[in-house]
C-alpha cells in the first residue's frame, strides 16, 4: 500500500514523529512526499555553523545561507508560513559572508509567523548586521528570544520589540544586566533565564514582573541581588541560582539581612546559599562550599516535602539538617541523594579532595549519614540514590537495608543525575516497592518495579506536597 495514499488527517499525525531529518528525507521522494513534508522540514531553520562544530567550513554555512534565502524570496507566502523556528550562528557573518546579508535582511522580514529566535555572538552580529535590530523589532509573533554574547548596545533590542515574548534566554552577559530592559514585557514575561553575567543592578522600586513563573540564574560571578528580586518576581514558583565556582567575589548570605519569597515552589541552589526565611515544597541543593554553607535555620523555614542533596557536599548542609533537633524535616517524604556509588554503601571509610583545605579527607560511609537522618524520625515515604554502578541483587539488598532504616519508606530508587537548565538533577531509572511481612522473621521484601512504572512513580514523589491550586 502506498503510504502517501493514507488520508491527510491520518498523515499529519505520523508526520509530527519524524525528526527534521527524517522529513527532509520523505520530501525528497516524490513532489507529493514534498508538499506533505516541507511544513516539518522548514519548522525549524538553523543558519551558519556552530562555534562547537567538528570542523570549521564557512564555505558549507554561507552556501547555507544562499540557500535559504533564495527558498525563501522564491516562495515568501508559503514560508514565511511555515518557518517558525530560527537560529542565527555567527560563521554566517564572516567578511566572506557580509555581501549576502541584504537578501537574508530581505528573507528574514518575510518570517511572518516565526516564534522563536536564537541569535549566537549577539554584540558581532549586530556589529555586522545592524539592519537585524529593525529586523527583530518588527516581528510580532515572537514567544521565544535567546541572545547569546549580549554586550551593553544589545539589551536595548528588548525595549523595541513589537512582540512580546512568553520566554527570554540571556546568556555570556558582559556587563551588569539592567532589569529596566524587561519593563515592555512585563505583561506577557513568564520565563527569564540570565546565564553568565557579571551581575545585575537591583530592579526599580515599582517594577514588578507579576507572570513569570521560572526565575534562573545561573553561572553568576557576583552574588545576585536576590532580595530586590523578590519584589520583582512575586509569583516565582521555581527559582534556581547558580553562581560559578571561579572568578566570583564571595557570597554571604549568613550575614545578609533574610528575605522572603512567599510565592517559591521549587527552589535550587548550586554553590549558593541564601537566607531565605519562607517555604520551599522542593528544595535542590548542588554542590556547595565553605562560602555557602547552609545556615542553621535555613531548612526549619523551608520545611521541604521534596529534597535533593549533593552527597559531597554533605559537611555544608549537615548542621543545617540536624540543627536544630531536626525541625526542618518534619515534612519530608522524598529525600534524593545524588553523586552516590557503590563504594560509599560499602559502609567503609574512602578519602575525597576537599576544596577549602587543598587536601585529602577521610568520607565516612553515607550509612552514617542515613543513621542520623533515621534518628530524627523523618516521615520519609521514599529515596533514591544516584548515580551508582551496583548490581541489580545489591540494589536489592540496599533497599531492604535502607527501608530498615525507615519505617515509613514506600519506594527506594537507583539512577543517574542529568543536566537541566545547568543544574544536576536526579532521574531515578529503577524503583523498588518495599512490603512489609505480618511477623519480624520475614523481614522486609523490596521488589523491582515494572519499568513502565518508573516514570509514573517519579512525578508522584516529585509532586508530593503540591497543593491544588499549585
Amino acid at each position: 500500500m502506498n503510504l502517501l495514499a493514507l488520508r491527510r488527517d491520518v498523515l499529519l499525525p505520523i508526520l509530527e514523529l519524524l525528526t527534521q531529518r527524517d522529513a527532509t528525507q520523505l520530501a525528497r521522494v516524490n513532489r507529493a512526499a514534498h508538499n506533505l513534508a516541507m511544513p516539518s522540514v522548514l519548522s525549524r531553520v538553523s543558519l551558519g555553523q556552530r562555534d562547537d562544530a567538528a570542523y570549521w567550513n564557512p564555505n558549507a554555512a554561507i552556501q547555507r545561507v544562499t540557500s535559504f534565502t533564495s527558498l525563501v524570496l522564491k516562495d515568501a507566502d508559503v514560508c514565511g508560513h511555515h518557518i517558525k523556528s530560527l537560529t542565527l550562528h555567527c560563521v554566517i557573518f564572516s567578511q566572506r559572508g557580509l555581501e549576502h546579508l541584504p537578501l537574508l535582511e530581505e528573507a528574514m522580514r518575510c518570517l511572518t509567523n516565526l516564534r522563536e529566535l536564537a541569535i549566537a555572538r549577539t554584540g558581532t552580529t549586530l556589529k555586522h548586521f545592524p539592519a537585524l535590530v529593525e529586523v527583530v523589532a518588527g516581528y510580532e509573533k515572537l514567544e521565544y528570544l535567546k541572545l547569546q554574547d549580549v554586550d551593553a548596545h544589545t539589551t536595548p533590542l528588548l525595549a523595541r520589540m513589537t512582540s512580546r515574548p512568553r520566554e527570554i534566554f540571556l546568556e555570556d552577559v558582559d556587563h551588569p544586566f539592567v532589569f529596566d530592559c524587561l519593563r515592555p514585557h512585563s505583561g506577557t514575561l513568564e520565563v527569564f533565564r540570565l546565564v553568565s553575567s557579571r551581575g545585575a543592578l537591583p530592579p526599580p522600586n515599582g517594577d514588578a514582573w507579576d507572570r513569570v513563573h521560572t526565575l534562573e540564574l545561573s553561572n553568576w560571578r557576583v552574588y545576585p541581588p536576590v532580595a530586590s528580586l523578590s519584589h520583582a518576581f512575586p509569583h516565582v514558583l521555581l527559582l534556581s541560582i547558580q553562581a560559578t565556582r571561579f572568578g566570583r567575589s564571595p557570597t554571604e548570605p549568613a550575614s545578609s539581612q533574610p528575605f522572603v519569597w512567599q510565592s517559591i515552589d521549587i527552589l535550587e541552589l548550586h554553590r549558593t546559599s541564601l537566607n531565605l526565611v519562607s517555604p520551599a515544597r522542593v528544595l535542590r541543593v548542588g554542590d556547595l562550599d565553605g562560602d555557602d554553607q547552609l545556615t542553621p535555620n535555613f531548612l526549619h523555614y523551608a520545611q521541604p516535602v521534596v529534597l535533593g542533596l549533593d552527597v559531597y557536599s554533605e559537611d555544608y548542609w549537615m548542621p543545617a539538617l540536624l540543627e536544630p533537633s531536626g525541625r526542618g524535616l518534619q515534612r519530608l517524604q522524598y529525600l534524593s541523594i545524588t553523586r552516590v556509588n557503590g563504594m560509599i554503601f560499602s559502609g567503609e571509610d574512602h578519602k575525597f579532595y576537599n576544596r577549602t583545605s587543598g587536601g585529602y579527607d577521610r568520607r565516612r560511609s553515607i550509612i552514617d549519614t542515613l543513621g542520623k537522618l533515621a534518628g530524627l524520625q523523618v516521615p520519609l515515604r521514599a529515596i533514591s540514590f544516584g548515580p551508582q554502578d551496583a548490581l541489580p541483587t545489591s540494589m536489592e539488598s540496599m533497599a531492604s537495608f535502607v527501608a530498615g532504616l525507615f519505617p515509613t519508606i514506600e519506594f527506594v530508587g537507583f539512577g543517574h543525575y542529568e543536566y537541566r537548565r545547568f543544574l544536576p538533577v536526579f532521574v531515578p531509572s529503577k524503583w523498588y516497592r518495599v512490603g512489609r511481612a505480618r511477623s519480624e522473621e520475614d523481614g522486609l521484601i523490596a521488589q523491582a518495579v515494572n519499568p513502565v512504572e518508573t516514570a509514573r512513580i517519579t512525578r508522584y514523589l516529585e509532586e508530593l506536597g503540591r497543593s491544588p491550586s499549585q
